[in-house]
């Protein structure tokens, strides 16, 4: 090495495995690496006078995120070179990284290889300012995840869709048709367009789509979408929707000539592929409403969607969660794999020594305890993801918070918000159907979250009087509180305060419809600023 001084790197990730692995990954003789644990520590070594050239930092950690370290890295040493390491990611927050100054992002779960490639850039690049022969820019390389949230409402839904897949394709308008006759398309949702437009862009659109007959949503999905010319300045892209191989819906967005992005047609097909379901549920609906098929049948046909529909609200409230789940999945996984090829490089080496025997043992452990991990993770998201029967029995309600709070954990603890419950073990039993209320309190728990962006607390207790057969359950929160004026709209279905394309609208509704399925009722009292408290009012076990 030319200079004698080491380059000094700085890891700050929580998850101590994690932290190791990447330690021992360093394998530059040139590197010293030193681990801190979150942001405060990392600025911390930064204050004390020693100058790092490389920073590897998660983009997810308590006390301070990733994100605000870089800014407050760029302020005090912005020659420091900074790698963003995450679970997950966005298109907004790569894009304000890149504006920051982040040299690299990579996603877990890291493969061995591209955190090689990162360092041995960085190191370059580190070596390169010092010998002062720059020649450019090193490159960035950026592992982005699209991240679409799903509308499930049979009239809001497709609306939903269309806001979003304008969103997607930076479009100016969209709209939806449905095939709800034999040979006759129906607009069912629409925004920005007039009826002339709509039927400007059916005329248009028709005359392409029967080549898509005999053709499966998957091939569909997997072939570059048409864009087609409409008039001055303005092109349409379409995405039809098959079911047994027939076309029964078609997306179109109005796009400006002018601004038509990169990968546009790839964009609106990975949007359409994640979409595709709850579509075509939502035309079956619309078929069931619109036909003069006899009611008895439709009536049962309705119940079964409506448990569709119960059963998408679930996996989208999953969904909701779905950055922070990866990363709770995907921290365990760089552990995992990263320490699979480390053991397997030491196995490697010609002397294989007792040395490297110990630490292959080691990597071993921490791969068992990590695998673990995963395996509970996983169980949590099966066990409330799954189909419920419909089976009501005695359970004890704390079994069912308790269950609900493993699989929020991890979130409520990144949100700095602190869960306590107070239900003794001589509670008495309640009748219910358990996966039915864990996915109550998944919802009731979730929207607290949200409530509580700055830190807070949500405590759970019960109440069972000796004279009356319900218990009551109180479900109270910290957290910014709802206004008086959406008090009496928070269990209609497709409510929602949340941003276009966060959350669904449905939980609460849902929700009260589970309870009053089980014979109860659930009501809210709510002060803006204090906090919001949901009681649940339940059967509970008769004494024989």
């Amino acid at each position: 090495m030319v200079n004698e001084e080491p380059i000094r790197c700085l890891i700050a990730d929580d998850d101590l495995y994690v932290a190791d692995f990447l330690k021992e990954a360093i394998s530059d003789p040139d590197v010293v690496a030193s681990i801190v644990h979150d942001g405060e520590q990392a600025l911390d070594a930064l204050a004390q006078g020693t100058a790092f050239d490389i920073l590897i930092t998660d983009l997810n950690m308590p006390k301070m995120s990733g994100e605000e370290l870089l800014k407050q890295v760029r302020k005090i040493s912005p020659k420091t070179l900074i790698i963003v390491l995450t679970g997950y990611g966005s298109i907004n927050s790569a894009v304000s990284l890149i504006q920051q100054g982040a040299f690299d992002y990579l996603t877990k779960p890291v493969e061995l290889q591209d955190f090689f490639n990162a360092m041995e850039k960085a190191v370059d690049h580190v070596k390169s300012i010092r010998k002062k022969k720059l020649k450019g820019d090193i490159s960035k390389v950026w592992h982005i995840s699209q991240l679409i949230d799903k509308t499930l409402s049979p009239n809001h839904l497709l609306e939903g869709i269309i806001e979003n897949a304008i969103k997607v394709t930076h479009g100016t308008a969209g709209v939806i048709f449905l095939k709800l006759e034999q040979h006759r398309w129906r607009e069912c949702a629409q925004k920005n367009l007039d009826s002339d437009k709509i039927a400007q862009i059916l005329a248009k659109i028709q005359n392409n789509v029967d080549s898509w007959q005999e053709t499966c949503q998957e091939e569909i999905n997997k072939n570059t979408l048409r864009i087609l010319p409409l008039s001055h300045n303005e092109q349409i892209i379409f995405c039809p929707f098959t079911e047994e191989k027939n076309v029964v819906g078609i997306l179109a967005i109005l796009l400006d000539e002018n601004n038509v992005i990169p990968h546009l047609a790839g964009l609106l097909a990975i949007f359409c592929s994640q979409v595709y379901t709850i579509v075509t549920m939502a035309i079956r609906i619309h078929q069931l409403l619109h036909t003069n098929e006899e009611m008895i049948k439709t009536h049962v046909e309705l119940e079964r969607l409506h448990e569709e529909l119960k059963q998408s609200a679930k996996l989208a409230c999953i969904g909701e969660l779905s950055a922070s789940i990866a990363h709770d999945i995907n921290t365990p996984l760089t552990c995992i794999i990263g320490f699979v090829k480390l053991a397997i490089r030491l196995m490697e080496k010609p002397n294989f020594e007792q040395e490297d025997k110990k630490k292959v043992g080691d990597y071993l452990d921490k791969i068992g305890s990590e695998s673990t991990r995963c395996q509970q993770i996983i169980r949590d998201l099966l066990l409330f993801s799954r189909k419920e029967s419909k089976t009501f029995e005695p359970i004890h309600i704390q079994d069912v918070i308790l269950k609900t709070m493993e699989i929020l954990k991890e979130q409520f603890s990144e949100k700095k918000i602190h869960f306590s419950m107070d239900i003794h073990d001589s509670f008495p039993k309640i009748i219910g159907n358990s996966n039915q209320l864990q996915q109550v309190f998944m919802n009731l728990f979730v929207n607290a979250k949200n409530a509580m962006a700055e830190g807070g607390s949500l405590y759970v207790k019960a109440e069972a009087a000796n004279n009356s057969q319900m218990v009551k359950i109180f479900v109270m929160d910290t957290g910014k509180g709802i206004p008086q004026e959406n008090l009496n709209k928070i269990f209609e279905p497709f409510f929602t305060t949340n941003p276009s394309g966060k959350g669904t609208g449905l939980g609460l509704s849902i929700s009260k419809k589970i309870i009053k399925e089980h014979g109860g009722d659930i009501q809210v009292d709510s002060q803006v600023n204090k906090g919001t408290t949901f009681i649940l009012s339940l059967a509970k076990e008769e004494k024989k």
